[in-house]
């Protein structure tokens, strides 16, 4: 089988489970996409969890939109699961001094404000996770080519 190399990017589950599972279509960060990464396909990595994910905002989040949260034994560790497309990036917005607009608005509750939401569609998760261990910012991983169509 031959392989390709891809951009990717580690998230934190529960929100990599929400994004492959086309719940949460933004991911916000302090830090906004290079452009040659908008329309491309980015491969998506489990990092750790945050410890207070079944905390109130998460389930708030997830009962506001009417979605039953995953089985913490269910959420995949330490592997590429799949890949989304960039489409593109919302600026920050301070909301003391501006309320959301309605891009923002339909972005729904995950937008986060004063961090750049990078735009993502088309989850695809891959049939099996493959073994990876994340790092901050853009890294490349090596996936089966017929992973990336």
């Amino acid at each position: 089988m031959s392989q390709i190399i891809l951009p990717a990017l580690s998230i934190r589950q529960p929100w990599l489970w929400a994004i492959m599972a086309g719940h949460e279509p933004i991911e916000n960060r302090t830090w906004k996409p290079h452009r040659r990464l908008i329309g491309r396909r980015l491969v998506l990595a489990a990092s750790a969890s945050r410890r207070d994910w079944q905390g109130e905002w998460f389930h708030g989040v997830l009962k506001q939109l009417g979605i039953e949260a995953p089985e913490t034994g269910s959420l995949v560790f330490g592997a590429a699961v799949g890949t989304v497309r960039v489409t593109g990036c919302d600026p920050p917005f301070d909301p003391r001094q501006q309320s959301f607009g309605a891009d923002e608005r339909a972005r729904g509750p995950w937008r986060a404000p004063e961090q750049f939401g990078w735009l993502l569609a088309d989850p695809r998760p891959f049939p099996e996770p493959i073994p990876a261990k994340g790092r901050l910012g853009i890294w490349d991983i090596e996936i089966p080519e017929d992973y990336a169509a």
